[in-house]
């Protein structure tokens, strides 16, 4: 994240990028009023360098205002008044509704695009203004052909109104996590919630050791995956995810892999915390 900082290249298109661009669109506080006086973000580092006795080590740091407020600098103008602010339009008609509660019994193919590209524009924006952004090859992709790369998976699911509003977690596994220089670990994931709709993606390198299972990442947590998929995607609207399945959809890649990586870092936890 450091290069991006300095260079000051917008995360999309290379070109030099200094305008505030929202990591949630702006258009959310339409259907989510920002009442949070400040949000939390827990950084939590897992090492196995002992295997039978694993250490936690968490950071806590709060910031001022409300979580779906928050920008960040690297996109440019050209981006974020063009093709960005396209996306975001059409994710409002499509997801918009998704977000307030009113779930269709399926999405067409124009709804499937728009959530999609949504959710790949969210996470490139959360990864990018944190210490681990996607990586460049993934951005590239997106910004060419406006749809995430053949190695990621995106699912969808309704959440119960028990938990919080806002909420994106971060999943990062890289090859420096691990000993073995032999092996290519580069995984991540990233659950964001807004209002009752909860958007999970998975990204794992195409020469991972890893694979990506959609027992784990779907069908077992009852998600509907869409991306990718054939239209229509039938949803289970029905089946709303508790604060505890959200927890485990945020957590899976870490479930799954961690016995085979020693220094593992734990999802970026961000949540805003309400007005007094």
């Amino acid at each position: 994240m450091s290069n991006l900082k300095l260079s000051k290249l917008c995360v999309y298109c290379g070109q030099p990028g200094s305008s505030h661009e929202h990591i949630i669109g702006d258009w959310v506080k339409k259907c989510l009023p920002r009442t949070a006086a400040k949000y939390g973000i827990v950084q939590t580092t897992a090492d196995r360098s002992t295997p039978s006795r694993p250490r936690l080590d968490s950071q806590v740091s709060w910031k001022n205002g409300d979580l779906g407020t928050r920008k960040f600098r690297n996109v440019c103008e050209k981006c974020n008044n063009g093709w960005l602010s396209e996306l975001q339009q059409a994710a409002r008609a499509c997801l918009g509704p998704l977000i307030s509660g009113a779930w269709p019994a399926a999405l067409d193919g124009r709804a499937i695009q728009a959530i999609v590209q949504w959710a790949a524009m969210t996470t490139i924006n959360i990864t990018c203004s944190g210490p681990n952004p996607s990586p460049k090859g993934d951005r590239d992709h997106f910004f060419q052909k406006r749809t995430p790369p053949d190695h990621w998976r995106i699912f969808l699911a309704r959440s119960d109104g028990s938990s919080l509003n806002f909420m994106h977690r971060h999943a990062h596994l890289s090859d420096g996590n691990s000993n073995d220089k032999n092996v290519t670990y580069r995984a991540e994931t990233i659950t964001i919630k807004v209002g009752l709709a909860t958007l999970h993606v998975v990204a794992i390198e195409p020469n991972s050791a890893f694979g990506i299972e959609d027992e784990v990442y779907g069908r077992s947590i009852q998600m509907d995956r869409v991306f990718p998929s054939v239209p229509p995607v039938e949803l289970t609207p029905e089946k709303s995810l508790s604060h505890l399945e959200l927890n485990k959809v945020g957590n899976g890649l870490i479930d799954t892999l961690i016995m085979k990586v020693q220094n593992t870092v734990f999802p970026r936890y961000e949540w805003p915390v309400p007005r007094r």
